[in-house]
């Protein structure tokens, strides 16, 4: 198979003023990020963070209880790092309190959505860590920056994106900065962070399989980078789930992630 470079890894759903993605849309992105989500919306006055919806009809009743009229911003997690549970989930609001970043529900200035992994903030425990790399990259480093800075100066938007090898959504009153590349979906006017929401891929070819029954039962998901791939490049890992051999490597060389418990099908 051919090696496609991994920039998968959750997804960000930025919904303006009366722009909101389908069900469909949603629970796509969810099957494809199932670690958990959350929302933050701008009342006009303040931020307001909902996370830690650990199935998706619970995140779709909070989704739809936010006015249509106010910026939403949407988040479903892969987890790379810090546990699987309602506190690693994102948004975050923009502080140094790890306390604070962990709550479920919070009412702030800024908020912050992330989409990657910040290799060098990666906590030692990894997985087993209570905090993940995006907590510890917002505590030690992003909240020390002048939200000014970051809503107006390209160039400290650019080093952060350089730095991190990420995407962000920050939130304020003010309205939504979008750090990195972002796919502008016409059908709904919502911007994604990656094209996770259109559904699975197949891995090294030239034409992508969205939301599609395969028509071959030898193909299955790897969990790792959302495509399509042949049974015989699958390895399970305890931790991870399916994943081909492909991301099984990159996670080794890339983040010293080692596949533990690997059975090759």
């Amino acid at each position: 198979i051919i090696r496609m470079e991994i920039d998968i890894m959750c997804i960000i759903v930025n919904c303006g003023k009366n722009k909101r993605p389908s069900k469909d849309t949603l629970e796509t992105c969810w099957l494809m990020n199932s670690d958990g989500a959350g929302i933050m919306y701008n009342t006009g006055s303040n931020i307001v963070i909902q996370k830690g919806f650990m199935d998706f009809d619970t995140f779709y009743k909070a989704f739809k209880k936010v006015p249509k009229q106010a910026e939403l911003v949407a988040h479903f997690r892969i987890g790379t790092s810090g546990k699987i549970s309602e506190g690693c989930c994102h948004p975050f609001p923009m502080t140094n309190d790890y306390k604070k970043l962990g709550r479920k529900k919070i009412v702030t200035d800024v908020g912050v959505a992330h989409n990657g992994i910040v290799s060098w903030c990666t906590p030692k425990d990894r997985m087993k860590a209570n905090v993940s790399d995006t907590m510890v990259y917002i505590a030690e480093v992003m909240s020390y920056i002048p939200i000014e800075r970051i809503e107006s100066h390209k160039f400290t938007q650019d080093s952060i994106e350089e730095t991190t090898g990420s995407k962000f959504t920050v939130m304020t009153t003010n309205g939504v900065t979008m750090i990195g590349d972002f796919i502008l979906n016409k059908e709904d006017g919502c911007f994604y962070s990656n094209s996770g929401y259109k559904g699975y891929r197949l891995k090294g070819g030239q034409t992508s399989i969205y939301n599609s029954p395969l028509e071959d039962d030898n193909y299955i998901h790897c969990n790792c980078c959302d495509c399509l791939v042949e049974e015989t490049d699958v390895v399970y890992d305890r931790q991870y789930g399916m994943i081909c051999k492909d991301c099984a490597d990159y996670l080794l060389e890339t983040y010293g992630l080692e596949v533990k418990g690997a059975v090759t099908f």
